[in-house]
């Protein structure tokens, strides 16, 4: 039995006893936030140790980021309003005895993650194959990629500097608007498709050589900058993290300590000056400012807790696949476009994304001028089926995920690697996004390789033809 397995047998036992006290005794909120943070910092603390970048890791770092930051915060402050107040676009003093459930949800879900990431660990195979099973040459896709992203990237950048004046001269909240950026459906194809292109060669590099070209560190650094500019921290944050596990996947490097220290501290330090790009408010302490930020997914958790039985009145579809329902919607629908571009009592009729539900019931007015609670998946399952069913689904999906990530590990595989990258950027953004969103974003995604992938195989054929030809 290995260290991380004993670990996290005494931490999930912390847990129990903490459930078990609590359920005994109702322990003081101030009592049970100290003992649950803890206890998955105990967890966490396990991953740190391993010395090996994990999902596990990411996957329990962004629990703690989105869910615990505003309980630390009362902790350092004593201010247990902090966690148990709603301050999103309202006030609303919420219930401790459900805050508590919230939190132990994620404690359980963390260890859930952790087990069967151990178990995955223990089982997997020690052969890894380089062989690519495929009737696409790598050399090919690599050079047909090369070409579109170079292209894309030349037409994305006047596109997006356009951009970025735009949201410093009107604020981020004017792409909810009706005056929108002349060149929104552009950029917005422009940078699905590089968010496609920039994995592909990513992956080519790695798995031929086991590092990345200054070309394309060069390419990820200009839009990853540029798209942080626009305040997409999201999306840029979990691409970088996405292909960062991915090159410790493959590579099954161990990380120093203090690189990871020094990494996780960079990343946050970056994600709230872009905190402080978008809003101009920051009051206070720097520290408690931007925990209570990044903490407002539990504000988002606590709402739908608040608002259960509204939003299932309010309901047209399951939430949880509001991703797929919306998509499916739009591409039978194409007049249903504008409607999803701006906010209206139509577009609240007609979707089934929870954040839209949410954020009407706290404060209509809010909702209409573009501001939003966001979602969460197991938010979401939970309205839908309830919370056993909602732990069972979300633990399926870890397992998986795990097959899928073996699978990449021992393969080398173009394609597989791609949906590996592209799907633990949603598995990690459980806490304050949904996983259906994964469905029109691997359309899109298959879309593009499949045509680099045919592209490459008609260029291959080509170049057989003429040597063929000429020899």
């Amino acid at each position: 039995m290995n260290n991380r397995l004993i670990g996290t047998f005494i931490s999930a036992s912390f847990f129990i006893l903490i459930s078990a006290f609590d359920a005994a005794y109702n322990l003081e909120i101030e009592i049970f936030n100290f003992l649950i943070l803890s206890n998955i910092f105990f967890l966490l603390l396990q991953h740190i140790l391993n010395k090996k970048i994990t999902f596990e890791l990411f996957f329990i770092s962004f629990i703690i980021l989105f869910i615990f930051t505003k309980p630390i915060a009362g902790f350092l402050t004593g201010d247990s309003t902090k966690y148990l107040k709603i301050v999103l676009f309202n006030s609303i003093d919420f219930d401790a005895s459900r805050t508590k459930l919230i939190l132990s949800i994620y404690v359980l879900v963390a260890h859930i993650a952790t087990f069967i990431g151990i178990a995955f660990d223990n089982s997997r195979q020690s052969k890894i194959s380089n062989h690519e099973n495929t009737i696409f040459n790598a050399e090919s896709i690599g050079l047909v990629n090369n070409i579109i992203l170079i292209t894309v990237f030349i037409i994305f950048i006047p596109i997006q500097i356009s951009f970025v004046i735009f949201i410093f001269e009107n604020g981020y909240l004017a792409l909810f608007n009706s005056d929108e950026f002349w060149g929104l459906s552009m950029r917005d194809l422009l940078t699905r498709t590089l968010y496609v292109c920039i994995p592909i060669r990513f992956i080519l590099e790695i798995n031929s050589n086991g590092s990345t070209s200054k070309t394309l560190i060069t390419i990820l650094t200009i839009f990853i900058i540029s798209e942080l500019l626009t305040g997409q921290r999201g999306h840029a944050v979990l691409l970088l993290v996405a292909m960062y596990i991915y090159y410790y996947l493959k590579t099954n490097e161990e990380i120093a300590l203090i690189r990871l220290f020094f990494y996780g501290f960079l990343s946050l330090s970056v994600i709230f000056f872009i905190d402080i790009v978008r809003s101009s408010e920051v009051s206070g302490s720097f520290l408690i400012t931007a925990l209570e930020g990044f903490g407002n997914p539990l504000n988002t958790h606590q709402i739908g807790f608040y608002f259960e039985n509204e939003l299932r009145d309010l309901q047209n579809s399951y939430y949880s696949l509001y991703g797929i329902n919306d998509y499916v919607d739009r591409v039978l629908n194409p007049a249903l476009n504008e409607v999803y571009l701006t906010r209206s009592s139509e577009l609240l009729e007609i979707s089934s994304y929870l954040g839209h539900k949410l954020t009407y019931l706290i404060n209509y007015n809010s909702w209409l001028g573009g501001y939003g609670t966001a979602s969460s998946f197991l938010l979401e399952l939970y309205i839908d089926f309830g919370l056993p069913v909602s732990i069972i689904v979300l633990s399926l999906l870890i397992v998986c995920f795990k097959f899928l990530e073996n699978f990449v590990r021992n393969n080398s595989s173009i394609l597989m690697s791609l949906i590996f990258i592209t799907f633990i950027q949603y598995l990690l953004f459980i806490p304050r996004g949904s996983i259906s969103n994964f469905f029109p974003t691997l359309i899109f995604t298959l879309f593009v390789f499949l045509s680099i992938a045919i592209s490459s195989l008609i260029l291959q054929r080509l170049k057989n033809l003429l040597n063929k030809i000429y020899t």
